[in-house]
């Protein structure tokens, strides 16, 4: 008679029992009001752009000493006094600036001609570094919305006839004038400039199609995220 031995018995093993948790799905992070005031700023800045293409205009900006832009935005921006303003300090510039209109499509730029009349802050963009002009940037009170930044908005046209500054990032330059009716600031030449834009709107949808349905694409949009980040931001306003 054999004896059964343990090892010859049948092991069984029990699995433990397995666990069913209840997932509960995290709402997502809300956006914060500082979040959707910058996408409400970025919104209508996209809005404004579109706005210029639908409408066929363009933005640009003269940095100048206060003198001179005040009569800028009565007789507008005149080329017979080209190479007389910032290029005065520089004999390459003056050359390269006479009977001519110097703008551009970015403030910052516009800044750095602010104080180019002053004796103290003569303005040599050929002979500077990049860290100086930024500093003088800082420094001008452009940079805070002073009377010495003109802005337009001129045809796009008028734009796109004008020629690369080729001593200036983001600087164009015409040999004809701009009309006091296309500077933006101030109430007074807005229906003057309204109708002139008017009646060049049908020329400029034929010549730049492409823009014009991207403007009205970029305005559609831009108005659509404008009113999704109000509403996120009036809705956390109204919780706080």
């Amino acid at each position: 008679m054999s004896l059964i031995k343990s090892t010859d018995l049948p092991v069984y093993t029990e699995e433990p029992p397995k666990v069913y948790r209840r997932t509960v799905k995290q709402p997502e992070k809300e956006r914060g009001p500082v979040s959707n005031t910058i996408g409400l700023y970025g919104s209508g800045h996209v809005a404004r752009n579109g706005v210029e293409k639908l409408l066929g205009t363009k933005r640009v900006y003269h940095g100048t000493t206060p003198q001179a832009a005040e009569q800028i935005r009565k007789m507008g921006l005149l080329p017979q006094f080209g190479g007389k303003g910032a290029a005065a300090p520089v004999p390459e510039f003056v050359k390269a600036s006479s009977n001519k209109c110097h703008v551009t499509t970015r403030p910052v730029v516009a800044k750095l001609f602010e104080k180019h009349l002053d004796p103290n802050h003569s303005l040599n963009l050929l002979k500077r570094n990049p860290e100086a002009l930024v500093q003088e940037a800082m420094q001008s009170s452009v940079s805070r919305g002073g009377p010495g930044l003109v802005k337009f908005s001129i045809p796009y046209e008028c734009f796109a006839r004008m020629q690369n500054d080729p001593d200036m990032e983001f600087g164009y330059t015409t040999e004809k004038g701009i009309e006091p009716a296309y500077v933006k600031d101030g109430l007074n030449n807005r229906a003057e400039r309204m109708v002139k834009l008017t009646r060049l709107f049908p020329g400029y949808v034929r010549q730049f199609p492409l823009r014009a349905a991207g403007g009205t694409l970029q305005t559609t949009a831009a108005l659509v995220m404008v009113n999704y980040f109000g509403t996120k931001l009036c809705e956390g306003l109204q919780d706080d």
